[in-house]
C-alpha cells in the first residue's frame, strides 16, 4: 500500500513545479587587502544578494485502479500560493540583475580608483568616474554608501602603510611628510572630483535624509586613524632628532613644518562628541619640542607659534 504523500507504483513519472519564492541575505563585506605583489585586491560590494529557492510539490498519485487522484499536504499547500511561478520568476530576476548593476558599477570604481593610493592615478576619465558614481547612488541605502567609502579608504591606507612599515626612524619623519604630501596634495583632491555626485545628488533618493558624507572628511580621518595613531608612539620619539638636527644645521625645517601642517589638520577634523582628538597628545609633545628649540629659524617660529595659539 502507498505510503501517505507519495506516488504509488505504476504512477506517471513525477513533475516538479517551481513556486518561486525571495529570501535576501545580507554579505558582510570585508575591507580589501593589498597581495605581496603589492596589486590591490578592491573590497567587495556589500550588497542584498537575492537568492531563489524552488520547492518540488508531490505530484498528483493515480492508483492503479484509475480512480481520482489524490494531493499530498505539500502540493496542496503550494496550490493555495497566489503568486504563480512565472511571476516569482521575473520578480526575482529583475530585483537580482538590479543588485547586479549597482554592484558592478561599484567594483568598477574601487577598480579604477584604488591604483590613485600607489601613485597610479585614476584609470579613466573623471566623466566616466561621475558616472559610475551616480549609477552607484542611485540605489544604495545611505548607511551602506558611508561603509563602502569606508571600505574603500581602509583599503587605500593599507598601501600607504605599507610605505611607512619597514621605514627606520632616522627616516621616518621625512618620509611621512612625503606620503603626507602625496596624499593631502593629490589623492585627496582626486577623490573629491570622482565622489562629487555623493553630495549634488545626495538627495535625489526620496529615502536619503540629512546632509551627504563628506568624502574630504573622511579621507582625513582614515589617515588620521590609521596612519598617524599608529605612529603615535614612534613619532613622538624622533621628535628631538629633528631638533638635534636643525641644530647640526640640517635643513630640515621644511620637514618639521609639513609634520606641524599635517598634525594641526588632523587633529582640527570636527569629532561627533566632546572626546579629544586621538593625535592631541602628538600635537602637544611635537610644539613643545619644537617651540624650546633655539635652531630654529624666525619664520618656522613663527609658524609653529600661530600654530599653538590658533589649535590649542
Amino acid at each position: 500500500m502507498p505510503q501517505l504523500g507519495q506516488p504509488s507504483s505504476g504512477t506517471s513519472p513525477r513533475t516538479t513545479q517551481s513556486i518561486g519564492s525571495v529570501s535576501s541575505t545580507s554579505s558582510v563585506s570585508l575591507s580589501g587587502v593589498a597581495s605581496s605583489s603589492g596589486v590591490l585586491i578592491a573590497p567587495p560590494r556589500k550588497s542584498s544578494q537575492i537568492v531563489t529557492s524552488a520547492t518540488s510539490p508531490a505530484p498528483a498519485s493515480i492508483s492503479s485502479q484509475g480512480l481520482s487522484p489524490s494531493y499530498s499536504h505539500t502540493s496542496v499547500s503550494n496550490i493555495n500560493k497566489s503568486l504563480s511561478t512565472l511571476d516569482a520568476q521575473k520578480i526575482s530576476k529583475d530585483i537580482a540583475a538590479d543588485s547586479t548593476i549597482r554592484g558592478s558599477a561599484w567594483q568598477t570604481l574601487c577598480v579604477k580608483v584604488l591604483p590613485l593610493f600607489n601613485g597610479q592615478g585614476l584609470k579613466g576619465h573623471m566623466e566616466d568616474m561621475n558616472e559610475l558614481v551616480s549609477n552607484w547612488l542611485t540605489d544604495t541605502p545611505a548607511y551602506l554608501v558611508v561603509e563602502e567609502l569606508n571600505d574603500l579608504l581602509n583599503t587605500g591606507m593599507l598601501t600607504l602603510g605599507n610605505k611607512l612599515a619597514t621605514v627606520a626612524n632616522e627616516v621616518l619623519a621625512s618620509r611621512l611628510v612625503e606620503v603626507w604630501s602625496f596624499y593631502f596634495g593629490t589623492v585627496v583632491p582626486y577623490l573629491q572630483g570622482v565622489f562629487l555626485p555623493v553630495r549634488t545628488q545626495w538627495r535625489n533618493a526620496a529615502a536619503r535624509t540629512g546632509d551627504s558624507p563628506d568624502v574630504r572628511k573622511m579621507a582625513l580621518i582614515a589617515f588620521r586613524d590609521q596612519i598617524i595613531v599608529p605612529l603615535g608612539g614612534r613619532l613622538t620619539g624622533i621628535f628631538p632628532k629633528l631638533v638635534a638636527d636643525i641644530e647640526n644645521g640640517r635643513k630640515i625645517n621644511d620637514t618639521a613644518s609639513r609634520l606641524m601642517q599635517m598634525l594641526c589638520i588632523l587633529d582640527g577634523i570636527p569629532l561627533a562628541d566632546d572626546r579629544a582628538s586621538p593625535i592631541a597628545e602628538v600635537l602637544a609633545v611635537f610644539k613643545e619640542t619644537m617651540m624650546g628649540n633655539p635652531g630654529l629659524n624666525r619664520n618656522s617660529i613663527a609658524l609653529f607659534g600661530a600654530r599653538v595659539h590658533t589649535s590649542t
